[in-house]
């Protein structure tokens, strides 16, 4: 979508407002991979944020693994609720098991933004204008 600019940061606070996990596969070279990346940095905290994952691949094979990595947490998630407190902001999460916590990977979001559902920004369809 080129119609709104937006930081890592926003995308981020969007992504967890509407309760979404983010998975992204980013395509490198091994060069890239070996070097340090603030825009892959923010794009892995997005997705760890949302309780996604990402992944950066750099041959067909290590595409189809992480595909299957994300289908697997997919068929494998659990849902969770609970009555926030009402109080404005961020809150953090801490999820975690007592039984057999060896053996299971937990990953969760780290929290929600209590934020009003208004302030979600809207974007006009492609090519329509403002008045």
């Amino acid at each position: 979508d080129t119609a709104i600019r937006m930081s890592t940061m926003e995308v981020s606070r969007l992504a967890a407002r509407i309760d979404v996990p983010v998975y992204v596969l980013m395509p490198a070279t091994a060069l890239e991979r070996a070097t340090a990346s603030t825009e892959r940095a923010g794009i892995t905290e997005l997705a760890r944020r949302t309780g996604g994952e990402a992944f950066v691949v750099t041959t067909p094979a290590e595409g189809v693994a992480a595909t299957r990595a994300i289908a697997s947490d997919l068929h494998h998630q659990y849902l969770m609720a609970f009555a926030s407190d009402g109080a404005p902001g961020w809150h953090a999460l801490d999820v975690r098991v007592k039984k057999h916590a060896a053996t299971l990977l937990v990953r969760a979001r780290t929290g929600y933004d209590a934020g009003a559902r208004n302030d979600i920004p809207h974007t006009a369809p492609h090519g329509a204008g403002a008045d």
